[in-house]
Order: C-alpha cells, then structure tokens, then sequence
C-alpha cells in the first residue's frame, strides 16, 4: 500500500480493532486505514516520492507559549 504524494494525519487508533484514523490530502473526511497497512505505507520501500515514516506531535500550545527565536534559543 503506497500512500505517493499524500499527506495524512493520524486523528486516532481503535487498538481493539487494529484501526487508525486519518486524514489524507487525497480523501475527504476522517478514514480508517488497518494499522498493519500505516506502518507498510510509512516506510514504503517505494523509488517515487518513497515515505519518510516520520511523526509530528500536534497540540495546543501553552498561554505563556512565545515561538520568537530568542525565546526557543534560551531555551533550548
């Protein structure tokens, strides 16, 4: 299963299932996708557009949250 040029978010997993549910710029609406078959598409052996099988973590960003560069620098 090869997923090409799309991007997906990953929106929830039913581990009771076995399901995830995404989304995918080419689909409209939340899908479900077997959770065998997203790990075979994330790391896609694929020679066009092949997968990065990377993972970003979205969520809402503390009140005190200031993205400046100085600010995530001092932090780091």
């Amino acid at each position: 299963m090869s997923f090409g040029w799309h991007i997906i978010c990953l929106a929830g997993i039913d581990f009771t299932r076995n399901i995830a549910y995404v989304t995918d710029t080419g689909c409209e609406g939340i899908q479900e996708i077997k959770l065998k078959d997203l790990k075979k598409a994330r790391f896609s052996t694929t020679k066009v557009l092949p997968p990065r099988g990377i993972y970003y973590w979205v969520e809402k960003a503390p009140g005190d949250f200031n993205p400046s560069w100085e600010n995530v620098c001092l932090k780091s």
